[in-house]
This record gives structure tokens, sequence and C-alpha cells, in this order.
């Protein structure tokens, strides 16, 4: 059995996404996770707020892309 941990959305004030503090979000956010039992973690990004350079650095890899359309488009 494995726990898993998915993050919809995480959120940092605009303010603060400078230097690295968002990095070391995603850091305390994944340590937290294990910490806690998870032994996978997934996190969604966006394409227009594309964090993959930060988790590709902590070690994550690319597992799946999703695609949407919405009723009217």
């Amino acid at each position: 059995n494995a726990l898993m941990a998915i993050n919809d959305a995480i959120y940092l004030k605009k303010e603060s996404r400078k230097g690295w503090t968002g990095f070391h979000f995603l850091k305390y956010c994944d340590s937290q996770l294990r910490q806690r039992g998870a032994s996978v973690v997934a996190f969604h990004v966006k394409p227009h707020i594309d964090f993959s350079p930060g988790l590709v650095r902590m070690g994550y890899a690319l597992n799946e892309k999703v695609y949407m359309k919405f009723s009217g488009d």
C-alpha cells in the first residue's frame, strides 16, 4: 500500500515569489507530507504559472499531462 498526497493548489503571495522563497516553500510542503507518511507526492502545475523547474531540482519527474476543454470553448 502507498499513501499518496496530491497537491491541487498551493499559493504564495506575488510579493513573496522572489528569490528562493517559492523553492523553500515547495521543499517544506514536500517534507511535511512525507513526515505524515506519504510515499508518493504529486504537484499539479498550471502552464501559465510553471514552477516545474523547482520540482525537477527536488527530484520530481513529469508523470502525465492533462488537457481540458470547457463548455462553450
